[in-house]
């Protein structure tokens, strides 16, 4: 984050303190967060405790977003893994399940941002990844979509608000 703000200070984009939301699940332990806030006065932050996988701020309200390492959090377990507890080890059908659901729930996540981006806004997302045998990757992947994201749902205008 604190990239982001040198960035915008540097090239003189950033015309007053930015305001910064930190998302997370309200059953978070939000302590570490908020010491971190009170000690960096480079911008002004608070906590939203949502889902992401809803709609956590106005629509046409976002310039930046930045999500690290969390949309391989599924919003729900949709099977039982029987012979282990991590998908790369569970059976063909096992991993089809968690294969839709995470098909449903980033669809979802990309709809919310793309609700909530202003016209010209970006998404940045570093996401875990796996390859074409399933093995996870250890070294983040770094995607930045923005033409995607105000493309995804701008075809049919019902989806902003």
């Amino acid at each position: 984050m604190n990239i982001i703000i040198q960035y915008l200070q540097q090239t003189n984009k950033l015309i007053t303190s930015p305001l910064v939301v930190h998302n997370d699940l309200p059953t978070s332990d939000w302590t570490t967060l908020f010491q971190l806030l009170a000690k960096d006065n480079s911008y002004q932050g608070m906590a939203n405790g949502r889902s992401f996988y809803q709609q956590c701020l106005p629509s046409n309200s976002l310039s930046i977003g930045f999500s690290c390492t969390s949309v391989n959090w599924l919003s729900k377990v949709p099977c039982t893994i029987a012979n282990h507890r991590f998908y790369i080890y569970a059976e063909e059908k096992e991993r089809e399940a968690f294969k839709h659901q995470s098909k449903l729930d980033f669809d979802a996540f990309i709809e919310n941002r793309s609700r909530e981006l202003v016209p010209g806004g970006i998404l940045i997302l570093n996401i875990s990844s796996a390859d074409h045998e399933g093995i996870v990757c250890a070294a983040p992947l770094t995607v930045i979509i923005f033409i995607h994201v105000q493309n995804y749902y701008s075809i049919n205008k019902s989806y902003r608000t």
